[in-house]
């Protein structure tokens, strides 16, 4: 669940920063979210069913793999772009 909340926190801060000059931003950033942090849903939830059900690691052990990616390649773009969006 750590891992699914670090990469929600990532999106939803980075879209957030970018949302808050936009005109009607109370609108904006659930349309923004939505579908950049869908991947990071469904695989928190698919690990968390699978661990809390007694799965075997091989079967959430490919999606926490994935989840994980997702986190790093969204905490690498929001590190790089946080400065320009921010300056904007």
């Amino acid at each position: 669940m750590l891992v699914g909340t670090i990469g929600f926190a990532t999106v939803g801060t980075l879209l957030g920063s970018m949302a808050v000059y936009a005109n009607g931003r109370e609108t904006t950033l659930p349309i923004l979210i939505l579908p950049v942090a869908l991947p990071i849903i469904i695989s928190s939830v698919r690990v968390t069913a699978d661990i809390l059900g007694g799965q075997a690691p091989s079967e959430w052990l490919p999606w926490l793999a994935f989840l994980a990616s997702i986190d790093a390649v969204f905490l690498v773009l929001a590190f790089i772009l946080f400065d320009v969006i921010v300056e904007e």
